[in-house]
């Protein structure tokens, strides 16, 4: 979760739900402003980025032992320090001296030590559910909540019929 929060704009509040192998993440926007940045980032796929280099640098398959299929990127490499970095897919695990094959991107096949190998995650935002998430939160600001529609009868019933009302509300209230 810190790795998601610190590609979020603000403090906003997150939570993740899984299913189905796949993490859910839910973010609650504080303000219109934060709500419109997200947006921009999402559709421009800069959020994707941000968030799977933020995940990528989080994690590691330190704790765990590899399994075939896994995408992972190569790191602290001593004999060919060129490669940190590499992507690659596990391609067998329990080879000689306890090494995993890899089949890099570009084709080439390597073994390595599980210790040489970061698990490697791709985020990818759900756009049509971002644009649909999106809608119903800009849908929102247009009704008033009961604590406002409560303060604005008072308003209307103290004002009377001449004058002109002004609500004012702090920066990014969103009312």
């Amino acid at each position: 979760e810190a790795a998601i929060r610190a590609t979020l704009p603000g403090a906003a509040p997150i939570s993740v739900d899984t299913a189905d192998g796949e993490h859910v993440v839910h973010v609650g926007v504080p303000s219109v402003h934060v709500l419109a940045g997200l947006r921009g980032a999402v559709l421009s796929g800069e959020f994707d980025a941000t968030l799977s280099q933020a995940l990528n640098q989080a994690l590691t398959l330190s704790t765990a032992e590899p399994a075939v299929g896994d995408a992972v990127t190569l790191r602290g490499l001593v004999k060919r320090p060129a490669l940190n970095g590499s992507a690659g897919e596990v391609l067998s695990v329990g080879e000689a001296g306890g090494r995993c094959l890899v089949r890099l991107s570009d084709g080439s096949r390597l073994l390595a030590q599980p210790a040489n190998l970061a698990l490697r995650v791709e985020a990818k935002v759900d756009r049509s559910e971002s644009a649909a998430q999106f809608e119903a939160s800009a849908a929102a600001l247009d009704t008033l909540t009961p604590h406002q529609q409560q303060a604005l009868a008072e308003l209307q019933a103290g004002a009377g019929a001449e004058q002109d009302l002004h609500l004012r509300a702090p920066a990014g209230a969103g009312k």
